[in-house]
């Protein structure tokens, strides 16, 4: 079993190497923010040139939608990661809790 952290670095992971394959560089994504539950992360480009993950202290996160305009057919939705079919967003995290 995964522990909460571990789990979370494991999806950003995924998501740093998927945009890598798409052509986005280490400095496009420097600086960029994931939400996991009520937990704000960012990247921040280290020394050694890799990315190190810190959270980033906030007292609320609220996040509006509006109806049918950020809505991604193939999204996974423990991790977010956009897959080319349905087949592949069930088989993503089904084995993370």
């Amino acid at each position: 079993m995964q522990t909460k952290q571990t789990a979370e670095r494991d999806f950003i992971d995924g998501w740093i190497l998927e945009e890598l394959i798409k052509g986005k560089t280490i400095e496009e994504m420097n600086g960029t923010t994931f939400v996991f539950g009520k937990e704000l992360l960012t990247l921040k480009r280290n020394a050694e040139g890799s990315f190190d993950v810190e959270p980033l202290e906030t007292k609320d996160i609220v996040i509006i939608q509006e109806e049918g305009k950020m809505r991604i057919e193939n999204m996974c939705d423990k991790c977010g990661t956009e897959h080319q079919t349905f087949k592949e967003v069930i088989q993503c995290c089904e084995d993370i809790e």
